[in-house]
């Protein structure tokens, strides 16, 4: 997962983008914490508290446990609640980068060059910015480290306290400016950054909905980077000098360091036409029949075309889905299905909580039922919007039926009201939260007890940015027809390339057959009409190429029927527009 795109890597870090770095000093220290340490869990009663495991109360205090948000009642702290049995861990282990302003950074370590001097025998990077001179910056010394791995764990545990409880974090190996993570996390100039390789554990009780795994562990404690890391650099300010210079931090997976570069430069990325756009998961997501919501496109961006969608089920297994759609808002138009248009059905594995269940493209029947491919739909520009109707039908009874998921709102004060927010946006699109709906197929009633407001979709949403390609920002639908065309050519001048040779120095031609096909002339017609061949009329000349075909592109002799060669011209007379072609005679002797 690459967190930043805007690269400033000079070509002498490329060059030297290597997997061996010199002054990198594996860490003896660690951090940890257990906040699973007593079985004290939050609920309004004991079965809450043990089905749900959400809120730990380590306390043993009441005074620890959030109220309900949705009802207002208290939640009590419970004792052996039976959370721990259910603990599993999660693992990652990536490479976080330390910026810091480079002149600063060596005023407020200066002379420690060479050694650490709080840590002596601790080498500086060989590999420091040059742009600094001889000066070297000194790397994090034990008493730092266990500085920077303190407040990483608090950091990590503030963002992720409803999810899960960070229990480690160690520092393997730290070294300034790697090219090789540069080149990934882009460093910009006048930079200094301490990569870091970390590792980092955690602990949390699946609920039922959603499991993690350790590419997603990996993925919110880089996303909790991207999104609040000045909080963790306002925090090591504070706590030694050489955090004081620092600027921001990046983060990237080990897996996602570029190889060396060849020898010959590469073109600058560009984004595709063809995109795709994930929602955030939510780790604790709720789920009905179906949901409701809006895309739209951001201001001044030209119409997209939408070419499929995702969405998540709570279980694994066979589900039936439809997809509606209509341009505009749904507001006010709950259930009324002659508003909507349906653009797909079908029968597809749901995938469970953990990946996302794509639509099928294709047309299908089964048990004599006919279900739709998706069919792409179209997003005008400039602000505009479409509604999506997602729902999943009612199975038998006696059947458990598989729910599609979707999140809770994003602003929690928004419960219940029709205020909706951004779940995910792309530089063309956003994506609005919607309505939940808890019945199939949605009721006309929106005010019904059978729809919760607002909630986010869980899913993908793929489109072409620019179906309307060459033009870029067109905001209508459908596409103007552009007739491509090309300036004309200068007109050829065809000169002789050498002087003409006296006498041929081949044997002349004695066949009397020609190889160019032959346009004869009916001797019938009238003298007005001589050397002139008809050839719309049914008893006009005709083309031939003396093998029976009739239409023969290239050079032609024209003949009469006693064999003398002639010149003529050839004219469609039915054609409304005379198109003439002037046929020279190519007179062929057949003795020299």
């Amino acid at each position: 997962m690459i967190l930043s795109s805007s690269s400033k890597v000079g070509n002498r870090d490329l060059a030297i983008c290597l997997f061996t770095f010199t002054g990198i000093v594996p860490q003896a220290s660690a951090a940890t914490t257990n906040g699973f340490t007593n079985d004290y869990y939050c609920g309004r009663n004991w079965n809450e508290a043990n089905q749900k495991c959400t809120f730990p109360c380590p306390s043993g205090l009441d005074s620890d446990c959030p109220p309900d948000i949705a009802t207002g009642r208290a939640r009590r702290c419970f004792a052996s609640a039976g959370c721990l049995s259910k603990t599993e861990t999660l693992f990652w282990t990536g490479v976080v980068s330390l910026e810091f302003d480079s002149e600063t950074l060596l005023q407020n370590t200066a002379g420690a060059s060479g050694t650490n001097p709080t840590n002596a025998g601790v080498p500086t990077s060989t590999a420091a910015n040059e742009a600094l001179g001889s000066q070297e910056a000194p790397l994090m010394n034990n008493e730092e480290t266990q500085i920077f791995e303190n407040s990483f764990l608090f950091f990590l545990n503030q963002a992720l306290q409803e999810k899960m409880d960070v229990t480690s974090v160690f520092v393997d190996d730290q070294a300034y400016d790697r090219p090789c993570v540069g080149a990934v996390t882009g460093k910009p100039d006048g930079t200094t950054s301490l990569d870091m390789t970390i590792s980092i554990s955690s602990e949390y009780i699946p609920d039922g909905f959603l499991e993690y795994s350790d590419d997603q562990f990996g993925d919110l404690i880089m996303g909790s980077i991207a999104n609040e890391s000045q909080t963790l650099i306002d925090d090591l300010r504070d706590k030694a000098p050489i955090f004081e210079a620092a600027t921001g931090v990046e983060s990237t997976e080990t897996e996602r360091l570029p190889e060396p570069p060849s020898d010959s430069p590469s073109s600058s990325p560009t984004r595709g036409n063809y995109q795709i756009l994930e929602t955030y998961i939510d780790s604790r997501p709720t789920g009905s029949y179906g949901i409701l919501f809006e895309v739209k496109t951001r201001p001044g961006v030209g119409t997209i075309l939408v070419k499929s969608l995702s969405f998540i089920t709570r279980f694994e297994g066979m589900v039936e889905y439809e997809v509606f759609t209509k341009l505009g808002s749904y507001a006010g138009q709950h259930g009324k299905f002659k508003f909507f248009d349906l653009i797909a059905s079908g029968r597809v594995k749901g995938q469970g909580p953990n990946a996302f269940t794509r639509v099928n493209e294709n047309d299908e029947t089964y048990n004599s039922k006919t279900y739709t491919g998706f069919q792409s739909v179209h997003i005008p520009g400039d602000r505009a919007s479409r509604s999506f109707y997602v729902t999943i039908k009612k199975v038998p009874d006696g059947e458990e039926q598989p729910p599609i998921l979707f999140s809770y709102p994003i602003n929690e004060d928004n419960e219940g009201k029709p205020v909706y927010e951004v779940v995910t946006s792309s530089p063309e699109i956003e994506i609005f939260e919607g309505d939940g709906v808890l019945e199939e197929p949605f009721p006309k009633d929106g005010d019904s007890p059978y729809y919760r407001r607002p909630r986010g979709f869980l899913g993908v949403v793929e489109y072409d940015m620019a179906p309307c390609f060459p033009l870029v920002n067109f905001t209508g639908w459908p596409c103007p027809y552009m007739k491509l065309t090309r300036s004309p050519t200068p007109k050829p001048t065809l000169k002789p390339t050498r002087n003409p040779t006296g006498q041929p120095t081949t044997p002349p031609v004695t066949e009397k057959s020609s190889i160019l096909p032959t346009l004869i002339i009916n001797q019938q017609e009238s003298n007005e009409n001589a050397g002139e061949a008809n050839l719309g009329s049914s008893d006009a000349a005709f083309v031939t190429d003396e093998l029976g075909m009739n239409e023969v592109p290239g050079d032609l002799l024209v003949k009469k029927i006693d064999e003398t060669s002639s010149n003529c011209t050839c004219s469609w007379k039915t054609h409304p527009v005379l198109m003439c072609m002037l046929f020279v005679l190519v007179s062929i002797l057949r003795h020299l």
